[in-house]
């Protein structure tokens, strides 16, 4: 932690040293540089920097038959369960899928391929800069079959160490 926060800290001088020199040299030439661009410097030069401001989740997983097998081809849909807003992806050749930029909030995965029973997990609630690992069993059925899964216990980050709490305004002003 203490390598990154060195890292960004450096990258930030770095940028500021460019800033000031570039500044300088327009400022001769009767240009002025603005705050916006400066920002605009500061995120493009150093990504750990835009990485750390991230207001959206991850789900993520790999989906695999009853045996164990991997299975590429699957739809796999992240539903928003209170907008109904839809994100989807399809697994790769490992099985693995990935659904990025997910608002915060409580969500509903679906899973489907032809000749497997559909599968259904709810209950999730996504949080910022979360990771969400949800690995998934399908099973052989006729599609218009499905196994429900409700998500009872809070959900573990393995995927990375980031850490992202949602602050309820309301309840933060209720307690002052």
């Amino acid at each position: 932690m203490r390598e990154r926060a060195t890292r960004l800290t450096t990258c930030a001088w770095l940028v500021l040293a460019r800033v000031v020199k570039s500044s300088a040299t327009l400022m001769l030439a009767g240009w002025t540089i603005g705050t916006a661009t400066v920002a605009v410097l500061t995120v493009s030069m150093c990504p750990d920097v835009a990485a750390a401001q991230t207001t959206t989740g991850v789900v993520l997983g790999t989906v695999k038959d009853s045996d164990g097998a991997v299975l590429p081809g699957v739809a796999v849909v992240a539903v928003q369960t209170t907008t109904n807003g839809r994100s989807d992806a399809v697994t790769d050749e490992r099985g693995a899928y990935v659904i990025s930029n997910l608002p915060p909030g409580p969500y509903r995965l679906e899973a489907s391929l032809q000749g497997f029973r559909q599968f259904v997990r709810e209950g999730l609630a996504l949080e910022v800069q979360q990771q969400l690992r949800i690995d998934v069993a399908l099973q052989v059925g006729v599609l218009a079959e499905t196994v429900n899964v409700v998500a009872g216990a809070s959900l573990l980050e393995t995927s990375t160490s980031s850490v992202g709490k949602v602050v309820d305004t309301r309840a933060s002003r209720r307690s002052r």
